[in-house]
């Protein structure tokens, strides 16, 4: 499951809106259930033994950065058991999303184009 589109996003996206990356940062910037699911959407990417680990063993441009896949696996994982990011992990969780901005604004397109392409 995909939950970067979830909620706000995906509201818009049957419309198959192209989404910018000032667009994505904004979003993330004023929406802290967007941090939230961008964490999830960027361990989503991972690959699976990154996942396990938490650790950037493939520069593939996919998921976290090696800098930021420690927290961000564990901020994932938070997320993923049903509790929100506060305090100091949600700024920091910002920080890693809008580092990632350009690649949560390619995934926001792709699944916009897929779901434009099924209907």
């Amino acid at each position: 499951m995909d939950y970067l589109l979830s909620g706000a996003i995906m509201e818009n996206a049957s419309v198959t809106k192209v989404w910018t990356r000032q667009e994505i940062g904004a979003l993330i910037i004023r929406n802290d259930r967007a941090v939230e699911r961008a964490m999830v959407s960027l361990w989503e990417k991972q690959e699976e033994d990154e996942r396990t680990d938490a650790v950037a063993r493939h520069h593939n441009g996919r998921g976290f950065a090696h800098w930021s896949v420690g927290s961000g696996t564990y901020f994932a994982n938070w997320v993923r058991s049903g509790r929100h990011l506060s305090g100091k992990h949600l700024a920091k969780a910002r920080k890693i999303a809008m580092y990632h901005v350009g690649q949560l604004t390619r995934m926001a397109n792709a699944k916009a184009e897929t779901n434009k392409e099924q209907k």
